[in-house]
């Protein structure tokens, strides 16, 4: 809405129309959506017009009177197999030359032409061996290599084809859109490495110790370094002058960003040192299913007095699952999902504002004057 509006405004175009009949199509019919956005890329040094295969980004191959034929292929695409339609975004900003590339549109999933290569379900897979992995038996997303071989959209579905100067509010904007929820969904995420962390301090009875204060404390401040940065850019947020629409301050929600990616590994690293070794080596919550293996499970795999030990395994299993076998997801996922780490370095060098630091600067250096300070903190 907001990127077609500035659109229409800046060439006369209609596409703000359509996306808000389509809009209301999503909505009257109740439509689950994917975002197919990341192009496979192929030479990262090289931009989209420059690849050796030009199917690389996905790209617009033929025009007709009623609509547009593309091709290529797009990564990543999260519970693309479990949705009714598929919004395609351009993934960069882009030049003349990559016009063909600068394209946006939407498309049953089930269109002629569209392919869809899941990525294997270790998870739930791994689940076939007991009932240790609850979590992925219900809470694993899929994602899949999406081929678009010669897709007809018609016109009223294509929301961007062809200006390439506005590939990159398309872009960008949904990508920042995106890292909001991911510093909001990551704060959740952390809550639950802390309640393993301070559950596992309990159980062993080392709560006291310093080493494992910091742990928890390190944990502690991951989370609420995201819950601060989601508020932050919900209350800072800018109003689209065309539209209305509240968007996410971009500067609290990368520097979020940033900190989700980067220290994602830290508060891992902190809940195992609090678990100990048994986090790997744990027996499987199977055997408490035989009284033998459980008299002896029970009574070796004790914690602090008064716990249940059987509790305390459970705590071991789940935890285990959660590094192992949705570790992998989760690691990757925690570093380049919503964007990587260097995505955000860049939006955060190239969006912040830094004419308040500088006067500040200046000011403090006697070469600005204290008015001058003033005006750019009542901007700010």
């Amino acid at each position: 809405m907001i990127a077609s509006k500035q659109l229409d405004r800046s060439r006369g175009t209609n596409y703000y129309d359509r996306v808000m009949r389509y809009y209301e199509h999503v909505v009257k019919d109740d439509i689950t959506i994917a975002v197919a956005q990341t192009d496979v890329k192929g030479d990262r040094m090289l931009r989209p017009h420059q690849q050796e295969d030009p199917d690389l980004y996905v790209h617009i191959v033929g025009r007709e009177s009623d609509g547009i034929i593309v091709r290529g292929a797009k990564v990543h695409t999260t519970q693309s197999i479990a949705a009714n339609e598929l919004i395609v975004l351009p993934y960069r900003n882009m030049v003349k030359e990559d016009a063909d590339y600068a394209v946006a549109f939407a498309t049953p999933v089930n269109a002629k032409g569209i392919i869809l290569i899941p990525r294997p379900l270790r998870e739930v897979e791994i689940n076939m061996l007991g009932d240790e992995f609850p979590m992925g038996k219900t809470n694993v997303e899929v994602e899949t290599l999406t081929i678009f071989d010669n897709v007809k959209v018609p016109n009223d579905r294509v929301f961007l084809a062809g200006e390439y100067d506005f590939a990159a509010p398309y872009g960008l904007t949904f990508a920042l859109y995106h890292r909001f929820t991911a510093i909001s969904y990551r704060a959740a995420l952390a809550d639950i490495i802390l309640g393993y962390a301070k559950l596992f301090a309990e159980y062993n009875d080392v709560e006291t110790a310093s080493h494992i204060r910091r742990d928890i404390v390190d944990i502690i401040t991951y989370k609420e370094y995201l819950v601060s940065s989601a508020i932050a850019s919900a209350e800072k947020c800018i109003k689209d002058p065309n539209t209305g629409i509240c968007i996410p301050n971009p500067i609290y929600t990368n520097v979020g960003k940033l900190t989700a990616n980067a220290k994602y590994l830290d508060a891992v690293k902190d809940m195992i040192d609090v678990a100990g070794g048994l986090l790997a080596d744990i027996p499987s919550t199977s055997e408490l299913s035989n009284p033998t293996e459980e008299r002896y499970m029970v009574k070796y795999l004790a914690g602090k007095r008064g716990t249940d030990p059987r509790v305390r395994i459970r705590l071991f299993q789940v935890a285990r699952e959660f590094l192992s076998a949705l570790g992998a997801l989760l690691s990757v996922g925690m570093i380049h999902a919503e964007g990587s780490i260097e995505a955000s370095v860049i939006e955060l060098y190239r969006s912040y504002n830094y004419d308040i630091s500088k006067t500040a600067a200046l000011y403090n250096a006697d070469l600005a004057k204290i008015d001058d300070v003033k005006k750019l903190l009542e901007w700010w």
